[in-house]
């Protein structure tokens, strides 16, 4: 019961981190991009 429980939240950890992995880089970019675009406004004024 222990052990399951344990090898279970490690899962759960493994997949967390996967996921922040995939979503943090397009979150990053995204938000680059948009101030990146904003910047550019900011020139064409």
């Amino acid at each position: 019961m222990f052990s399951s429980h344990l090898s279970r939240r490690k899962v759960l950890a493994g997949t967390s981190i996967g996921l922040l992995s995939l979503l943090l880089p397009q979150y990053v970019f995204s938000q680059i991009s948009a101030a990146s675009v904003s910047i550019l406004e900011v020139d064409g004024l």
